[in-house]
């Protein structure tokens, strides 16, 4: 199961890897053992939802490179590897850093640097190994440690890492770090605390020392971009009514842009927090207020054209994805390279899993569509589909293969991927869809599989 590959937000983010650009050879890698697929993480902005994913070829015999050139002096950037593990790395322009991975007998990953930066670079990778959201927080429930055992690592891991900084002779860097170990701290700290009250069926500003965290957090440190700490800070300045909802209603998002408005200064953390109000929006919120929200965030976003540009496609999707529309095809290609259309499956009802092995929360919900499929398995009236995104063609194999599904499974080009995610809204998996017997969509935002009463939702529908 792939591990979240953005920390602590919901979901998915990036949906289709970018090309890389001949420039300098920034990473040069060495693979032993089995390591998995690569893929380097980078956040230019330091925003988390704004991470780019660009997987990375290793060849046969077990090397890799990384050349693009950065947008600016230096990036620290995080590279998972296979599933589970992570590590990071400190990269700059015109200099080349060697990492070699080892996985050993155990399973677990090593890591070894080489270059100018090697030091930087196994400050960062302790760095982004203490505050993984996923060590704490694992997508498998029965995975997860006891609250009270996960600040105590934490603890540990803390200072540990602050005991690092001394190594790091830069002043203006050290302070840089500084500042993002005590916001990775304060944020893992509050995610804890977070799913424990959500467990004790409380809010979060009733838990013990929340209220007291969130005060000293403040909302115009650009470390809490970088950490994902603003969210929880956000929600902290919002009306527990509108919070109690999950962040769904647009209500809540009106609220979001209110609060902004009024407390953030800082301009980065202002046009982080611009860009990430309307991406969570159009991937979580409730589309029923789409024209309210719309045209507030138009007014919101005055400063930021670029914004509203990159997420009219997605009011316009809205409109031509209503309930009763006509479905838009695709062509989809099947594990033995045959293709067929979208509009092939027709005639049934159809739900459909768009994923990606790279998702963490698409790989979650796996073993409950499998639950699904295996219910309706040999019903000629419903067909379960999933569609991967993947851009390496080699890793979706590689997990159908491990996992042998025993439902439809198709991919997407890069480009019908850009296409098919366009024309249905898509910007962040795992999605699901539903499609009735007609062609028509019946719901382009549908419930999970793991969501209470999906079975009986499709059942009323072959009715």
């Amino acid at each position: 199961m792939n591990r979240l590959k953005v920390h602590g937000v919901l979901a998915a983010l990036a949906l289709a890897a970018m090309p890389l650009v001949s420039g300098a050879q920034l990473l040069k890698g060495t693979t032993e053992g089995n390591t998995g697929p690569i893929q380097v993480v980078l956040t230019a902005d330091g925003d988390l939802l704004a991470a780019e994913y660009v997987e990375v070829e290793v060849g046969e015999d077990g090397t890799f490179t990384f050349d693009r050139e950065l947008g600016k002096p230096y990036e620290d950037v995080s590279i998972y590897v296979g599933d589970m593990d992570i590590c990071g790395a400190h990269l700059e322009n015109g200099k080349t850093l060697e990492v070699v991975i080892r996985r050993g007998k155990d399973g677990k990953a090593g890591y070894s640097f080489k270059g100018e930066h090697a030091r930087l670079s196994e400050f960062y990778t302790a760095y982004v190994q203490a505050f993984d959201l996923m060590r704490y927080l694992p997508m498998n429930p029965e995975d997860a440690k006891p609250y009270e055992e996960n600040r105590q690592i934490l603890a540990v891991e803390y200072e540990r890492v602050k005991g690092m900084l001394k190594g790091i002779r830069d002043k203006k860097l050290r302070e840089h770090y500084a500042a993002l170990v005590e916001s990775g701290n304060k944020n893992i700290t509050v995610r804890l605390m977070e799913e424990e009250a959500n467990k004790q069926g409380k809010p979060a500003m009733e838990f013990p020392g929340y209220k007291e965290v969130m005060a000293s957090v403040d909302i115009n440190d650009e470390a809490n971009v970088a950490t994902g700490l603003m969210f929880s800070k956000m929600k902290s300045l919002i009306d527990t009514a509108l919070v109690a909802d999950g962040g769904m209603s647009t209500e809540y998002y009106l609220a979001f842009m209110k609060v902004v408005e009024e407390q953030v200064t800082n301009p980065v953390v202002r046009k982080a927090l611009t860009r990430d109000c309307g991406y969570m929006y159009f991937a979580y919120g409730d589309k029923t207020g789409v024209k309210a929200f719309w045209e507030a965030y138009k007014v919101f976003a005055k400063d930021y054209p670029e914004f509203i540009a990159a997420y009219q496609p997605q009011v316009v999707a809205l409109e031509n994805t209503a309930v009763g529309t006509p479905a838009p095809d695709a062509r989809l290609t099947a594990p033995d390279g045959t293709e067929c259309q979208l509009s092939d499956l027709f005639g049934k009802f159809l739900y459909i899993d768009v994923w990606a092995t790279w998702c963490g929360p698409c790989c979650a919900e796996i073993p409950n569509l499998e639950k699904v499929a295996a219910h309706f398995k040999g019903n000629d009236k419903v067909q379960v589909v999933s569609i991967s995104i993947d851009v390496n063609r080699k890793a979706w194999l590689a997990k159908l293969e491990k996992d042998q599904p025993e439902w439809a499974q198709y991919i997407l080009t890069p480009e019908e991927a850009a296409a098919f995610q366009r024309a249905w809204g898509i910007n962040g998996i795992p999605r699901f869809l539903m499609i009735d017997k007609e062609g028509k969509i019946f719901n382009a935002d549908a419930p999970r599989p793991s969501s209470e009463g999906i079975i009986e939702t499709i059942e009323e529908q072959l009715k």
